[in-house]
């Protein structure tokens, strides 16, 4: 049984002194971009022959080779797809381990000698390979495919794991290694007898042995630390940390330590951990420089990055926890070449070849936080990764209206659901003030508002912290997009993920912030963009943590083709949302016709309007009906559009309750020609308007039409629908020519109690709606006079 310890962020009174780290000195390693910016050094290792350094690509291995008086050059050794993802170098400094990623994605574990720049494969190209990782006496050990390659010199031991993984750590007396799985569930296994045990819950990566002894730190993907302890067989919690660096004695550990507000870095420190967390010390306290990546070289002298400036920084500690004088290391600025262009483009890694199967990939409309929102370059959008990835989750399950937003940068284009990041809008009942970015901001952050805000547009949304890659991969398999806040920036970022890549660990997501591939950021466009998982290496570049993830699941309505409901954005409803009107002008209400319905109020002219277009299985006579819930508007002016003809009909809404109205009977033909549009146009201003479902209910076979002409051969009156009604029915009838028309309705005893139509009207199919809500139960006669024809049909008034 294992013990975990849980120190969190607890102080001895030794740890409770402020221990402030010397600074030696500062070396500027810096390399010169295109535009005139500069990039800095990562995961720099100090050597005997200099500091060993990638770019922020990891696509290349830099040496600055140091003398007393500073750096004197600085020299490219390898340039390759995440040759600088993960690398190591030997105890005696003298060479390099990393994956050499071919052009045709094939793996091979290599070492390359420091003083010669010669590579050595250890394996030949395959499939899937391993990083390198070495013990203090000269052991290496590797992966290929689902086996860890333990190498003494020319010979080398297999040992099956059952799983391929890219990270096999190895013990300094070279006896024991330690992988971690697709669930992020750390194991160690014997080098000599095979037994092995399972040493973490899932969600944890980068397990790494400590210089002497049998301890192993490893780190959850949300940003923890934990050291397990071979010997005793216990694990300790050591909080919250990053970059963790084994001091020369195996005791401690010197981690990052991060300040986030919002989605703001806002200082960062180096601190000293015990390795079970009974004593804790902070090294650095720097308003100035926000240290990152720390290393241990020789001497216990620590050699660290800046998230916020190109220099790489060099001091030193002794193991009391006190500071050493400073050593003064002059610097200077070294230009190596435009190493940041060096990038995974054209490696054979991008899109379709990265999909693993058509079923895991599927397309999610994209957008852009910062070059596709409102205000967005330079302003809200560049901090808008949480509202611009859930829009995209949004859209791709179809559950709001496109908004058009215009914008002129980088060119100018439209993009279809921008507003939505930072423009107010109504849905569900729910005021978006400043669209998702002000849900997600103004009273929390992202992690505490995704998934009610997922939930609020009709998704069921769960939240789990430290997803592993087993969950993601299994979402997508489902056909879900994923939204994860991952490492990609120092204070985490989010983004969609949409599908799996061919090599196991490569994920295919849409980034709202662009391509980090491409070895800028932000850019324009990162639609289907390949990263790795936390871990893993395939050349792209690497999500770095897995924070927290939202998982969604939605269940469309079934619907029939005859009913198009006030949400079917991509099914035939259509609501107009472009200037001068605004989604800010549309309101909604959770109630209505399968639970939803939109309204606003009367303008004098129509703003905003809406479109219903069915699409129906046969032509014939449809009577169509609209869902009215409540409704104080008088007078909403339907148009209908049938066979190349168009009526208006205009409906007394607030004179309908929780039913359908009556719009009338036309004549449609088959397919998705014929519409019926409502406008918020009215002669009453200020009135309450609904848009909810449309009904198209199959009457009849419609009339035979002359020659194509459009106009019915006789002139005919139609059965009233509904019929029994109450109170009211809608009455059609056809008219072959130009004709003066009357239409009476009479009594049992042959009275005329109502007028309906007395005019001249032209040839076509007309409607009227017959109000009988002053009239008693009972049967009633309709007679249609036009020109030399009169037609009669009875009505049955029911109440």
């Amino acid at each position: 049984m294992q013990k975990v310890y849980s120190t969190g962020n607890r102080r001895s009174s030794l740890r409770a002194q402020r221990i402030v780290v010397v600074l030696c000195g500062v070396i500027m390693i810096c390399a010169g971009r295109s535009d005139g910016s500069e990039w800095h050094a990562h995961h720099a290792v100090d050597t005997p022959h200099g500091i060993v350094f990638t770019n922020e690509t990891a696509t290349v291995l830099c040496l600055a080779r140091t003398s007393g008086k500073g750096v004197e050059n600085t020299e490219e050794l390898f340039s390759g797809p995440g040759c600088g993802m993960y690398f190591t170098v030997s105890p005696d400094g003298s060479k390099i381990g990393f994956k050499e990623i071919f052009p045709d994605g094939t793996q091979a574990p290599a070492l390359l000698d420091i003083a010669t720049k010669k590579v050595t494969l250890l394996h030949p190209p395959a499939p899937l390979a391993g990083q390198v990782a070495f013990s203090t006496n000269g052991i290496i050990a590797y992966s290929i495919d689902d086996e860890a390659i333990i190498r003494y010199g020319s010979s080398t031991k297999k040992i099956p794991i059952g799983f391929y993984t890219n990270i096999v750590a190895i013990s300094s007396d070279g006896g024991t290694i330690a992988y971690p799985d697709g669930n992020g569930t750390v194991f160690t296994t014997d080098v000599a007898s095979g037994t092995g045990r399972k040493i973490s819950s899932k969600g944890c990566v980068m397990p790494i042995w400590s210089p002497s002894g049998k301890r192993l730190c490893y780190s959850s993907l949300d940003g923890k630390i934990f050291v397990y302890d071979d010997s005793t067989v216990e694990t300790y919690a050591l909080g919250n940390g990053s970059d963790p660096a084994w001091t020369e004695d195996g005791k401690s550990l010197i981690v990052v330590r991060k300040t986030i507000k919002g989605d703001s870095l806002l200082n960062s420190d180096l601190y000293l951990i015990s390795y079970d967390g009974k004593q804790i010390g902070r090294l650095t306290e720097t308003e100035t420089v926000l240290e990152a990546e720390p290393s241990i070289g020789t001497g216990g002298k620590i050699l660290f990055a800046a998230y916020n400036n190109d220099s790489l920084y060099s001091a030193s500690y002794d193991r009391t926890l006190k500071i050493n004088s400073s050593i003064e290391i002059k610097s200077q600025n070294i230009s190596v070449g435009d190493l940041s262009q060096k990038t995974t483009e054209g490696s054979g890694l991008n899109l379709p070849r990265s999909v693993s199967s058509d079923s895991a990939f599927f397309e999610v409309p994209y957008t852009n936080q910062v070059w596709d929102t409102p205000y967005g370059f330079g302003n809200l959008g560049s901090s808008a990764c949480g509202p611009t990835s859930a829009i995209m989750v949004i859209a791709y399950y179809g559950l709001l209206p496109v908004w058009n937003c215009q914008l002129a940068v980088p060119t100018r284009h439209v993009s279809p659901y921008g507003n939505y990041v930072l423009e107010s809008y109504h849905f569900h009942g729910v005021y978006f003030s400043g669209g998702g970015y002000g849900y997600m901001w103004n009273s929390s952050d992202p992690y505490h508002m995704m998934a009610s805000y997922y939930k609020y547009h009709g998704l069921n949304a769960s939240e789990l912290d430290a997803p592993s890659l087993d969950t993601v991969i299994s979402e997508i398999n489902s056909g879900h997009p994923y939204t994860l806040c991952n490492g990609l920036t120092t204070a985490g970022h989010i983004i969609v993920i949409n599908g799996i890549g061919i090599k196991p660990g490569t994920l295919v997501v849409n980034d709202p912030y662009g391509n980090k591939n491409s070895g800028s950021y932000p850019t324009p466009n990162g639609k289907d963009v390949a990263y790795d998982w936390p871990g893993y290496n395939n050349g792209n570049q690497n999500l770095n943590n897995a924070y927290w993830g939202v998982s969604v699941r939605y269940s469309p309505i079934d619907r029939s083709d005859s009913i198009v409901d006030d949400l079917q954005f991509n099914d035939g409803f259509t609501l107009n949302n472009s200037k001068p009107a605004s989604m800010s002008m549309w309101f909604d209400k959770s109630a209505g016709f399968d639970g939803h319905e939109w309204y606003t109020n009367t303008r004098a002219s129509d703003t905003c309007t809406a479109v219903w277009r069915p699409t129906l299985p046969q032509a014939g006579n449809y009577q169509v009906s609209a869902y009215i819930l409540f409704s104080t508007s008088t007078a909403a002016r339907y148009k209908v559009h049938y066979r190349g003809d168009s009526s208006t009909v205009v409906i007394d809404q607030g004179k309908v309750s929780s039913s359908w109205a009556t719009i009338g009977t036309f004549a449609f033909e088959k397919g998705d020609s014929g519409y019926v549009e409502l406008g918020d146009g009215s002669d009453s201003v200020g009135q309450m308007l609904v848009f909810d479902a449309m009904k198209w209910t199959y009457l009849s076979p419609a009339l035979a039409r002359d020659n194509g002409s459009g106009i019915p051969v006789t002139t005919e009156l139609e059965q009233n629908y509904p019929n029994p009604f109450n109170p009211t029915t809608v009455i059609s009838y056809r008219l072959s020519s130009f004709s003066k028309v009357r239409l009476n309705i009479y009594d049992v005893l042959g009275r005329e109690v109502v007028t309906l139509v007395d005019g001249e009207q032209a040839s076509g199919l007309h409607s009227v709606t017959f109000d009988a809500s002053r009239f008693a139960s009972g049967v009633y006669f309709c007679t249609l006079t036009a020109g030399q024809v009169v037609q009669t049909k009875k009505l049955v008034l029911m109440k």
